[in-house]
């Protein structure tokens, strides 16, 4: 289950500044149910609305104004759903100015090769570590 008395930490560590994320990020889900792999593959090809059963919390990144170009002061990161409290806020050294360190512009990309996905039990950790 989804709470909003933690945080989720996007692209660095909290307690690891030399690790940090290079690159973009549009759209980020997060599900309080497993998808199957055929709804995986579906929502790579059309991106989910924010309406869909399930769907907890939906990120677009591309929330400025005006995305790739001066955003100065927009720093808070909207969710697409009807969950409340899971807004994020942008922290550290975002100029929100320019082609880099901004809001990005949205785009689906076509999948050519869907990716196969390979199930985990509930026991496998992706990730680990203290958050």
């Amino acid at each position: 289950s989804i709470t909003t008395s933690g945080f989720l930490c996007l692209g660095e560590r909290p307690d690891e500044t030399l690790l940090g994320y290079i690159g973009q990020m549009d759209h980020l889900t997060i599900w309080n149910t497993q998808l199957s792999q055929n709804q995986i593959q579906q929502y790579l090809l059309n991106n989910p609305t924010g309406t869909e059963p399930n769907l907890v919390a939906l990120y677009d990144f591309n929330q400025g104004p005006n995305p790739g170009g001066n955003n100065f002061g927009n720093n808070t990161l909207l969710n697409l759903t009807s969950t409340t409290g899971l807004n994020g806020t942008l922290s550290g050294t975002f100029a929100l100015n320019g082609p880099t360190s901004n809001w990005v512009t949205s785009a689906n990309l076509p999948v050519v090769y869907p990716p196969t996905l390979v199930a985990m039990s509930s026991s496998q950790s992706v990730c680990s570590g203290a958050v």
